[in-house]
């Protein structure tokens, strides 16, 4: 058995995708796990270059790097992700790929070896992560670790935006844990939970940061009249959530403070606890739903959850 026959073996039998090109970009092995990732046969795969993979933009310098490396025998190198490659499988769809590669001899020639990771199924693995890390796992709302992380990156976030901030909290909720039990209570907040992701587009952030405890962070789409603006989401909330939940013969009370960002130049924290202040405020003198010349809506109004089906 010949030596390229053994490594044809060899790397046929690894999991990780792997091609062999000349210094001319041509391939001159791909093993099983390249063909599956790609979509191609080897045959396929073996008369084409690598400039029919390759995202077009980056046929010409992607090409004089790789002769340049194998000419010069460079030493081993580990693309970063900040270099991934975009690449096309033969059904046209696109993966970035994350790629290792180093000089070898192959079929007599200085060839170069590449091992190719997909990183699309990667990142994706990743966000699927952070989005566990990210959400709390009884309403799949957003969580106090994210607001944390928006709270340190809110310049970059929201430049030049406007935003208006609601904070929501559930009066006497404890007593539907006591007298329902858990599982009653776990029904209520889900409810909430879906109206509020109703009311606000997916690019606002609604998030469950307390046991009863909602915060939305919403655009406004206004610049001159966000006060009007404001006020019409409110009554959007007050509206939404005054209707019945069909659990048990319960009232319970929902106390909401709304603020926007910028005001006087605050920083967004500052203003999610004025927003939370006002909630509190609202809470401590049973308000009906007003509107304050400070630019901070205080409002609070029974939730009414009607006889269990």
């Amino acid at each position: 058995m010949d030596n390229n026959s053994s490594i044809n073996k060899l790397l046929d039998f690894l999991g990780d995708a792997v091609l062999i090109v000349n210094e001319t970009s041509k391939i001159v092995f791909s093993n099983n796990a390249c063909c599956t990732l790609l979509g191609y046969s080897k045959n396929e795969l073996l008369n084409m270059q690598l400039s029919e993979l390759i995202n077009p933009s980056s046929i010409n310098t992607h090409d004089e790097n790789v002769a340049r490396f194998i000419k010069h025998q460079s030493a081993p190198k580990v693309m970063s992700e900040r270099n991934l490659i975009t690449c096309y499988k033969k059904n046209g769809q696109p993966v970035k790929l994350r790629i290792s590669i180093s000089c070898l001899e192959y079929q007599g020639k200085p060839c170069a070896i590449a091992i190719i990771h997909d990183f699309t199924s990667i990142q994706a693995s990743i966000s699927e992560l952070e989005n566990k890390l990210n959400r709390e796992p009884l309403t799949g709302l957003l969580n106090q670790r994210y607001l944390d992380l928006i709270k340190h990156d809110y310049p970059k976030l929201f430049k030049g935006q406007s935003l208006g901030i609601a904070f929501l909290d559930l009066d006497r909720f404890k007593p539907v844990n006591d007298q329902y039990g858990h599982d009653v209570g776990d029904i209520l907040l889900k409810k909430i939970a879906q109206r509020l992701t109703r009311l606000f587009p997916s690019d606002d952030y609604v998030f469950r940061i307390g046991g009863d405890e909602f915060l939305v962070i919403f655009k406004l789409s206004t610049v001159d009249n966000q006060h009007a603006e404001l006020e019409h989401a409110a009554k959007r909330i007050h509206h939404d959530l005054t209707q019945p939940i069909y659990i048990a013969s319960l009232a319970i009370h929902i106390s909401v403070g709304i603020a926007y960002y910028p005001f006087e130049d605050e920083h967004l924290p500052t203003l999610i606890s004025k927003a939370d202040e006002a909630m509190y405020y609202a809470k401590k003198h049973q308000l009906d739903f007003t509107l304050a010349q400070d630019l901070k809506i205080l409002m609070s109004f029974d939730f009414k959850i009607s006889s269990m089906l």
